[in-house]
Order: C-alpha cells, then structure tokens, then sequence
C-alpha cells in the first residue's frame, strides 16, 4: 500500500472538496463514507433502510458504530488497498479508529485535520449546495451566479440536514465524538495540521506542501 491518508474536519470545513483534489492528485481510491451511505439509502438496502431512518430524523446524529462497522467491513472487501486510499467520514469515533488499526496492522496513516472557526462553519453549511446527480459540493454557488452543476449539469440542491436547526447540534457532536480521535492519532505522530479558513485553492495549496514532506 503506497499512502493511507484519513481527513478529518468539522461541517463546513470542505474536507470533501479537499479529498476530492488529494484522490486526483495522488491516484488514491476515495472511500467516503457519507457518500456511501446515502448510496445505499436511495438503494433502500437492508442497511439503506436504516440509513435512510437515520438521516430523515433532523437531528444530525451519527450512524451507531455496530451498524456503520457492518456496513463498512462489507465495503472494504473490495477496496485496492494497493493503490492506496484516502478515508473521508472514517473513523468517527475511537472504537471505529481501533477497528481500522486493526485492519491497517502496522501501515501507519497520515491524518489530515481541517481547523475551522465556528462562525465560518456555519456560514459555509447554510450557502453550500451539492448537485443531486454526481454529488459535487459547491460553496455558495448563488453570489457566484452558479446554477447548474459544472461537471455534469445537475441540480444544486441543500442537504437534508444542511439547515440552521442542526448545524449546532452537528457541530456539538463533532466536538464530543470526533475531536476525540485527535488524541488517538497524535500518539502515531502523523498529524498534519491544516488552517480550513482561507479559499479552497489556498487550503489546497497548504495541504499539498505539507503532503510533500511525506512522499
């Protein structure tokens, strides 16, 4: 396996935007969790219907780590881990980050962690549209006079759970879930630090230089 990278970062930090730059850049396979999951929702699998129970309840909450660690052990099977892999949404808690240690054995990741204010997160997530076919998320696309996806031509529309009533509480769950896990990583000595403030070309520009250091 050439490159393991996780990316964390908390709502509106546009850690999907920058994954989506890494997997072009290095050639790595992008296994985005919460891209899977509304996947297999609109599916309407066995685990779909959980899913889709879950993200229709408005409260932001995340997937229960019994269920989300069926779910992706499934998914991994067929994963080139040859090639590499970037992990987008994955691990969200310590028990699923043990469980992906596991997995790895003694390939140790590099992790990314996007640091935001809370101010401009929240400003992000209420302008923020995604397009409903190839999933591409643009940041306020209406003061760029954008309308249509640039990729393929599809709607931009808001997320579900991208309104004013969960964006705190999604926020409050990072913090009590998440950040967890930078402790976790910080003890392999593999954090890479990266200010999520400025445009996402200037984000990008950071990301790379600090990649490089590793290659």
């Amino acid at each position: 396996m050439d490159k393991v990278i996780i990316i964390f970062g908390p709502p509106g930090s546009g850690k999907g935007t920058q994954a989506a730059r890494v997997v072009q850049k290095y050639g790595l396979n992008y296994f985005g969790t919460g891209v899977l999951i509304r996947e297999e929702a609109e599916k309407e699998t066995e685990f779909g219907k959980k899913f889709k129970e879950i993200l229709s309840n408005g409260q932001g909450k995340l997937v229960a780590d019994d269920l989300i660690e069926q779910f992706i052990s499934d998914k991994l099977r067929n994963l080139d881990f040859s090639k590499g892999v970037i992990f987008d949404g994955y691990p969200r808690t310590v028990n699923q980050a043990n469980s992906l240690k596991d997995l790895l054995k003694v390939i140790k990741p590099l992790v990314l962690i996007l640091k935001v204010d809370t101010s401009l997160m929240v400003k992000r997530i209420l302008t923020r549209r995604i397009c409903e076919n190839c999933e591409k998320v643009f940041e306020d696309p209406e003061k760029l006079g954008i309308v249509k996806c640039d990729a393929c031509g599809g709607n931009l529309v808001q997320r579900e759970d991208d309104s004013a009533e969960v964006i705190k509480n999604r926020i409050d769950i990072y913090e009590k879930e998440t950040t967890p896990l930078i402790d976790f990583y910080r003890k392999e000595g593999r954090i890479i630090e990266i200010n999520g403030n400025p445009s996402i070309e200037e984000v990008w520009q950071e990301i790379k230089q600090k990649l490089a250091s590793y290659d």
